[in-house]
């Protein structure tokens, strides 16, 4: 997987609150997410997921995290070490199963006080976007649902996935934390039972 970790420009003022916001790109990355961007060219590195890291070492975030959909238990393979952090990589899809229904889940947030604001790219364009992460509860997966709208994309062969996200430098309470952060993106898939597709054969026309 590609990955550049940059040092941001615009620098939030303060600890407290989300680190999620727009920031200038080195010049000729501004499209960092386009099917067509060489990454190689650009310089980027390649490294394995998951990425991350706490008060600056290569610790899992949370040891006792069992939130399948975060997996910030996992000690990460490779050092986040910079505020921002851009991944993407061109993945070999096989047939989608028509029995089965699929989601992009973006792992490191499902429990109190985990992950950062992230935006996930598919082929190029923006299918999922979050400002903040989990501070005062946990919450649903992060990502997006390959439904109707996405499905084009995952039909070709080949499907090239960006994510944008953030280190997190606050804690319990909104208190200042040493930066943390916990990144994965992966595919997952779910069989349908019997009756779901019964009722689906029954509406078409």
């Amino acid at each position: 997987m590609a990955i550049l970790h940059l040092r941001s420009r615009e620098k939030k003022a303060g600890f407290t609150g989300d680190r999620y916001r727009e920031v200038t790109y080195p010049k000729g990355m501004e499209n960092w997410f386009a099917t067509d961007f060489d990454a190689a060219k650009a310089g980027w590195k390649t490294a394995a997921a998951p990425f991350g890291q706490k008060n600056g070492k290569l610790e899992a975030l949370n040891s006792g995290c069992k939130v399948p959909h975060c997996g910030c238990g996992i000690v990460p393979k490779t050092m986040w070490d910079k505020e921002v952090l851009l991944m993407r990589q061109t993945f070999d899809v096989p047939p989608l199963d028509k029995d089965h229904r699929y989601r992009i889940v973006v792992g490191g947030a499902g429990h109190p006080w985990s992950g950062e604001g992230y935006a996930l790219y598919v082929n190029g364009k923006l299918v999922s976007e979050s400002k903040g992460g989990y501070y005062k509860s946990g919450g649903d997966a992060r990502g997006a649902f390959v439904f109707n709208e996405l499905l084009p994309d995952f039909t070709s062969g080949k499907v090239t996935i960006a994510v944008k996200s953030f280190l997190r430098q606050n804690g319990f309470r909104d208190k200042q934390a040493p930066p943390s952060g916990h990144l994965s993106v992966w595919l997952e898939s779910a069989k349908l039972p019997p009756v779901v597709l019964e009722l689906a054969a029954k509406s078409k026309p």
